[in-house]
């Protein structure tokens, strides 16, 4: 009877081996695919960025928040270090055509975007908070419409230039103008300096 349970035990350690062994060669695998995954997003995050800056030339229009982004990506890509680089972050000045009104586009990019939607955020001077909010909520609708895997930076972009929001308050910047300069033309100030008083 002992050396029935001696071989069941024996048997059990050896299931045991070949299931550890299954499982971590699927968990390296699972992680040589997953770098793999983050290896090709990065490759099109970098090519996104590098195609913003020259579209954006200007030296205040892209302000990336790591000056280093790119040589740390390099060293990750090219297997130098195992480490993953710190998330793409950074802001676009977008200059909003019939307005001239600039929209800061702040972007901070998930190691697998495109496969994931990216974490974007407006805001302008030209904006009450009212406006920003739904500004960034249709933002958000928008992002979420465009197709999974797609890169979608520069349509965030070329939405935010074709957004209504601006038109709207265009006009109602033009009806405060005009109110303001109608409520300069009746007040005037007169100071009345007298020789001599009664």
């Amino acid at each position: 009877m002992a050396e029935v349970v001696q071989q069941s035990m024996a048997r059990i350690r050896v299931a045991a081996a070949r299931w550890e062994s299954k499982a971590r060669l699927m968990t390296e695998a699972a992680s040589v695919m997953m770098s793999s995954n983050i290896k090709d997003s990065l490759e099109l995050q970098v090519a996104e960025l590098e195609m913003l800056l020259s579209m954006f030339p200007n030296k205040r229009e892209v302000i990336l928040q790591d000056e280093n982004i790119f040589q740390n990506i390099q060293r990750y890509l090219n297997n130098t270090t195992e480490n993953l680089p710190p998330k793409i972050e950074y802001s676009v000045a977008v200059t909003i055509n019939e307005t001239k009104a600039i929209v800061d586009l702040q972007v901070e990019l998930p190691h697998s975007y495109p496969y994931v939607t990216p974490q974007l955020f407006a805001r302008s001077d030209a904006l009450d908070r009212q406006q920003q909010l739904q500004l960034n909520k249709d933002l958000t609708s928008y992002i979420a419409s465009l197709e999974p895997g797609e890169l979608c930076i520069c349509a965030a972009i070329r939405w935010l230039q074709d957004s209504s929001t601006f038109q709207v308050q265009n006009s109602e910047v033009c009806e405060r103008t005009t109110r303001k300069e109608i409520a300069k033309a009746h007040f005037k100030r007169m100071w009345i300096y007298s020789h001599h008083i009664y």
